[in-house]
């Protein structure tokens, strides 16, 4: 049963102002409920499919993700509907079930750059760059 309310859901996909770049924060850290990870994947569909095509620099916060192991197929249906969307995505992971849901998603669209960093202003800079 899902545990977050409907604000909680909302503030889980936020942008984020980066020197002169809006980088979309796709924060499903901590999350321990599936229901509550779809939830916040489908509000941010909804989010990113209303941005013109290519615009998105995004980040996808995993740390702490308790439900990682049951959520590749969720981040692979998340990434066929939004990609035409995004532009460069990072992920922010810390430990081994995250780590293998990020590299699964990237395995499944044939190894796209999908860079794995800990430190949050890390995956920032990389995403300025991009």
């Amino acid at each position: 049963m899902s545990k977050l309310k409907g604000r909680e859901v909302m503030q889980r996909a936020t942008f984020l102002r980066f020197n002169a770049k809006m980088i979309l924060k796709f924060d499903l850290s901590g999350l321990d409920e599936i229901e509550d990870a779809r939830r916040v994947i489908e509000y941010c569909r909804s989010m990113v499919e209303k941005m013109p095509k290519k615009s998105i620099v995004g980040l996808v916060d995993l740390t702490g993700l308790k439900v990682a192991d049951e959520m590749t197929h969720e981040m692979i249906r998340l990434m066929e509907s939004c990609g035409q969307f995004v532009r460069a995505t990072a992920v922010l992971a810390d430990d081994a079930e995250s780590v293998r849901l990020a590299k699964a998603v990237s395995t499944h669209f044939g190894g796209i750059d999908l860079p794995i960093y800990q430190e949050e202003e890390a995956a920032k800079e990389w995403l300025f760059s991009q």
